[in-house]
């Protein structure tokens, strides 16, 4: 993305950079702590956003000439409009389509993606009539498109603004603290002294330490760049191939978007969407992310058996890990103890924000001079302008559906064609959700995905909980699905490995992932809804199906498997996973026939 500007030679330059993102952190700090009007508290933070943005990408100057009086217009003028009862003058018209233009060229340099898309339903809005029921409409004019898209709360600066100015842009402030203050490294070393003396233990290091960073970071091309510098490099020392490597780092980073307890920024924007408590969603998220990640580690461990790796050599003392840096999970405890108590989440992220620099100074090494602090702040500030603009632009996608009502209208669509099954329909929106995710943040991505599909979701009667966490699972798996595996290929590039057998290598290794948001929308026990025990149990069963899985995705348990017992071991973990008794039962056995068969049978295997 164009926003992650390389520092030059050029000094001048360098200051001015950092000069803006304190503007932009102060500015941002200010909207968050002090009342404003929603409107205008907006309009300055997506200005910001911007007006950032075309200087890091060294757009032409004239954005400046305009983008600067458009939005000051609207900002001055907002108290007349008010007066006027909303009603727009033709130059509010004029101003608005030409600030709906620099949006649309300021977000085709940041995504692509994204900016078509939106461009795809503004389009929609205008030439509606001329598309056939039961999608099209009658058409709205320029005038109304322009009073919803600009001048009200459900466009451009509708709920999009809003999660970019608070929880993306504190998140991402939260995360560069934590790992300026040493985390990352505490969280390696914690990693490699529980897993490291195993076998694949350095792949294993990967999967722990790359999903403990990637929900408090909630990006993962940027946890991918954080935490594969150290682990990628450390698979390839062992014995893992290059492409394997860089698809451990890639998978395990994108799930860490949907792992509790923090889940990054998307855990506060479903509970903004949803209107559900945070913990609620945290509660539901937690089994489907220990299947997620037992399914990676049950593979590690099975690649490392069948290319014979070894484990690694360990010299961390983890009592002495834990003496020295526990205080470093502290912020995080705060943060969760204080949402759990019902503190307003904003106040609660930046009083944990805060902490984490008076925490840090508790030991020497871990100490944040006032260097740290303002790289810290420089780095989450970029990463917030990054998926900012990406969140403020699917506002047209947002808009769009709250004035057309395209998702009552995909309903009738499905429905018109006989499509009145939830599974077909739900494979529909994964698909979907793939594609409209690709090249997409996480956060970005579930925003739009959620839009749209949830409506039709919900008409089957599937609760807002369970379709929130489909889209969002898909959202971020996304960026492990290729052609625009933006994960896959930020690890790639770190391994130097082959983009496309890294991208299909991290697909295979998340294939379980895929599968188990279909699995908890049929039944709510994977979302942990019912019985305790009846939860444990089913628990129990689906990580014995991620476990089969694994074993036919690797192809090996004790020796190398022939294609035929892959796929009855696939078909052992599908059944597993699915949380009926019959099937489950069904799927056990099968697995217990297949695993004492080849423990008595011969050492080989006839391929097919």
């Amino acid at each position: 993305m164009f926003m992650r500007c390389k520092m030059t030679d050029n000094t001048r330059e360098i200051q001015i950079k950092k000069v803006l993102l304190l503007i932009f952190f102060a500015a941002n700090l200010i909207f968050n702590i002090f009342s404003f009007d929603i409107l205008i508290s907006r309009y300055l933070h997506v200005m910001l956003l911007f007006i950032l943005g075309a200087f890091f990408s060294k757009s032409s100057k004239i954005f400046y000439f305009l983008e600067i009086p458009t939005f000051l217009y609207i900002i001055l003028s907002q108290n007349a409009r008010i007066l006027r009862g909303g009603y727009l003058t033709s130059l509010d018209v004029t101003i608005g389509v030409v600030l709906i233009l620099i949006f649309i060229y300021m977000g085709f340099r940041a995504n692509r993606t994204v900016t078509l898309l939106g461009l795809f339903f503004l389009l929609f809005l205008y030439f509606g009539r001329f598309i056939p029921a039961p999608i099209g409409h009658n058409g709205f004019s320029i005038k109304r498109i322009v009073s919803h898209m600009i001048y009200s709360t459900s466009g451009f600066f509708g709920t999009g603004t809003s999660v970019s100015m608070s929880y993306i842009f504190l998140f991402m402030i939260f995360g560069s603290f934590l790992k300026y203050a040493g985390l990352t490294d505490f969280i390696a070393n914690i990693s490699l002294s529980l897993f490291g003396k195993s076998s694949g233990g350095s792949a294993k290091v990967s999967v722990v330490s790359s999903a403990f960073m990637g929900m408090i970071n909630g990006s993962a091309v940027a946890n991918v760049a954080t935490t594969g510098t150290f682990t990628i490099p450390m698979m390839k020392k062992s014995g893992y191939s290059s492409d394997f490597a860089a698809a451990v780092e890639a998978v395990s980073s994108t799930g860490g978007q949907f792992c509790p307890p923090i889940m990054g920024a998307a855990a506060f924007v479903m509970a903004e969407f949803l209107n559900i408590n945070y913990f609620e969603i945290l509660k539901a998220a937690i089994i489907p992310a220990i299947l997620f990640y037992s399914g990676i580690l049950f593979a590690v461990h099975f690649e490392a058996q069948k290319s014979n790796i070894k484990s690694s050599e360990v010299n961390i003392d983890i009592k002495e890990e834990f003496k020295n840096n526990f205080h470093l999970l502290i912020p995080i405890i705060l943060l969760i103890i204080l949402i759990y108590f019902k503190a307003n989440i904003i106040k609660a992220i930046l009083i944990s924000t805060a902490n984490i620099y008076f925490v840090s100074l508790l030991r020497s090494h871990t100490s944040m001079s006032f260097k740290d602090v303002l790289d810290a702040i420089y780095e989450g500030s970029m990463e917030s302008i990054n998926v900012g603009i990406s969140v403020v632009m699917i506002g047209l996608i947002i808009g769009t559906e709250s004035l057309s009502g395209l998702g009552i209208s995909v309903i009738g669509f499905l429905t018109s064609y006989g499509i009145r099954s939830m599974i077909l329909s739900a494979f529909i929106i994964a698909i979907l959700s793939i594609i409209l995710g690709m090249g997409v943040p996480g956060v970005a991505s579930f925003v739009i995905i959620y839009t749209i599909a949830s409506p039709l979701l919900n008409s089957y009667g599937v609760s807002y909980m369970a379709s929130g966490l489909f889209c969002l699972i898909y959202a971020c798996l996304s960026n492990i699905t290729p052609p625009v595996a933006i994960s896959s290929y930020m690890a790639s590039s770190i391994a130097r490995s082959d983009l496309v057998k890294t991208s299909f290598t991290a697909m295979r290794l998340g294939l379980h992932g895929f599968m188990i948001p279909f699995f908890f929308l049929v039944n709510p026990f994977f979302l942990g809804d019912g019985p305790i025990l009846k939860v444990l149990f089913y628990l129990g069963l689906g990580i014995l199906g991620t476990f089969a899985m694994s074993i036919a995705n690797i192809g090996y348990l004790k020796r190398d498997l022939n294609m035929f017992k892959r796929i009855i071991f696939m078909a052992s973990g599908v059944l597993l996973l699915y949380p009926e008794f019959f099937s489950s039962v069904a799927g056990l056995v099968l697995l217990i026939v297949l695993v004492v068969s080849i423990r008595f049978g011969g050492q080989h295997e006839k391929t097919i």
